[in-house]
C-alpha cells in the first residue's frame, strides 16, 4: 500500500475522531457515563496523534508501544461503556457436620431468583461458588450502569502497588488503614484489571467471540514485542539494514491506526445511538468508515475475514504437511501468529511448487525478499 494514502486516510479518520463530540445533539439531561464515554475517548485520540507524529518521524518502535496501550485501553474502555457482566467468587457458608453440597445446594437455593445473577457453578469441590452477576442496577432498579464504570473511578494504583512496600507503609501516619486499602485495591486489580482479565470480560460480555480473543492475543503479544525489550523487538527497530524494514514499519503502525480508531468510532456511535442524544450525520459517518475498513481489508485484524493470501498461505501448508508428514489439514484458516512478517510477505508474488498456486501481490516491493 502507498505510504501516501496511508497518511492521508490517517489524516481523514483522526479528523473524524476529533469532531466526533460536535456530531452529537446533546438532550437536555446527560449522564456521568455519557460525558466520562466522549472524554475517555478523547484521551486515547490524542495518543493515536503522537503515534501519527512519531511515525512521521521514523520513531517505529515508540509508536508500537504507543499503539499497544491504546489497544489494551480499547478493551477497558468497551466494559467501561458496556462491561455489565463480570465474575465474582465466594466462599460457601457451611455450618458444623453439613456436607458441603448440601451446604452449597442451600445457597443456590437463596441465591435463585435474583435479577443481578445471571449464572452461577461450583468451583473448589463446592467450598465455593462463582458466580456471575450483571450490574450494577440503580436504587430504582430501573438503570443497568456496567460495575466497570464503578471500578475505573475507584481503583488506586499507588494504594495498590506502593501500598504493599513494607520500608515505606510501616512509616505512614496510619499504617493498619494503609495495608487495608492496599488489600482493597489488589483485589480490584486482580478481579478486573490486567490484560488476561479484559480479555475474559470481553468475551463474557460478549464483546469478543472465542475466536477473536485469540486474535486480541497475538497482536498484543507482538506489540508487548516492542513494549518490553525482546531480541525480536529490538531486531526488528534497530535493524543493520534499516531500509529494508522501514516501509513495513511504517506501514503496521499506521494500519494499527486506521483499524483502532475505527474500532473506537464505532463503539462511540454503537453507545450514543443507544442514549436520548442524537447523532448528526450517522449514516455518512457509518460510510466513511466502511470505506476505511474495506480498503484496508487486506490487514486482518479482530473483526474481518482471511484475505487471499492467508488462504494461499494455508495451501501451503496443507500441501507440505501433506507431503513431508503425511498429514491432512482440515478446518478454516487458523490466524497468523506474527503480524510483521504476514505484512512483509503480502508484498511478495509467491508460487507454491507442489500446488502451483500462485499469491500475487497488489503492491509487490523488491525490499519484501529476505
Amino acid at each position: 500500500m502507498q505510504e501516501k494514502l496511508l497518511f492521508e486516510d490517517v489524516e481523514r479518520i483522526l479528523e473524524l475522531s476529533k469532531n466526533f463530540r460536535k456530531r452529537i445533539a446533546f438532550a437536555d439531561a446527560t449522564w456521568d457515563t455519557e460525558m466520562e464515554a466522549l472524554r475517555l475517548f478523547e484521551s486515547q485520540v490524542k495518543i493515536f496523534e503522537t503515534i501519527r507524529d512519531l511515525v512521521k518521524e521514523g520513531k517505529y518502535a515508540e509508536a508500537f508501544i504507543l499503539n499497544r496501550t491504546v489497544f489494551e485501553n480499547y478493551l477497558l474502555i468497551c466494559l467501561i461503556l458496556k462491561g455489565t457482566r463480570y465474575v465474582l467468587k465466594y466462599k460457601v457458608p457451611i455450618e458444623l457436620g453439613e456436607p458441603v453440597g448440601e451446604a452449597y445446594d442451600k445457597l443456590v437455593k437463596k441465591l435463585r431468583g435474583r435479577k443481578d445473577i445471571v449464572s452461577l457453578k461450583p468451583v473448589q469441590n463446592y467450598k465455593r461458588v462463582e458466580i456471575v452477576h450483571r450490574g450494577l442496577y440503580s436504587k430504582e432498579g430501573d438503570k443497568l450502569t456496567p460495575i466497570y464504570h464503578f471500578v475505573f473511578q475507584r481503583y488506586d494504583p499507588i494504594s495498590h502497588w506502593v501500598g504493599k512496600i513494607e520500608s515505606i507503609v510501616s512509616k505512614d501516619f496510619s499504617p493498619d488503614i494503609t495495608a487495608k486499602w492496599q488489600k482493597k485495591h489488589e483485589s480490584l486489580y486482580k478481579t478486573y484489571f490486567g490484560f488476561r482479565n479484559l480479555v475474559r470480560a470481553a468475551v463474557l460480555n460478549g464483546i469478543l467471540t472465542d475466536e477473536q480473543q485469540v486474535r486480541i492475543r497475538v497482536h498484543y503479544n507482538f506489540l508487548s514485542a516492542f513494549t518490553h525489550l525482546t531480541k525480536m523487538g529490538f531486531g526488528l527497530s534497530m535493524p543493520y539494514e534499516r531500509w529494508k524494514h522501514n516501509h513495513y514499519l511504517l506501514e503496521l503502525n499506521l494500519l494499527y491506526i486506521l483499524r483502532l480508531l475505527r474500532l473506537y468510532l464505532r463503539l462511540l456511535i454503537e453507545f450514543f445511538s443507544k442514549t436520548q442524544h442524537s447523532i448528526k450525520d450517522v449514516a455518512e459517518l457509518g460510510k466513511n468508515l466502511d470505506t476505511v475498513g474495506n480498503r484496508y481489508n487486506y490487514f486482518w485484524f479482530i473483526h474481518n475475514d482471511p484475505t487471499e493470501y492467508d488462504y494461499w498461505n494455508y495451501q501451503t501448508i496443507k500441501a507440505y504437511r501433506a507431503r513431508r508428514k503425511r498429514e491432512e489439514l482440515k478446518g478454516k484458516i487458523p490466524y497468523y501468529k506474527n503480524p510483521y512478517h504476514r505484512l512483509r510477505r503480502q508484498h511478495q508474488t509467491m508460487t507454491e511448487l507442489s500446488t502451483r498456486l500462485t499469491y500475487k501481490s497488489p503492491w509487490p516491493r523488491q525490499d519484501s525478499i529476505p
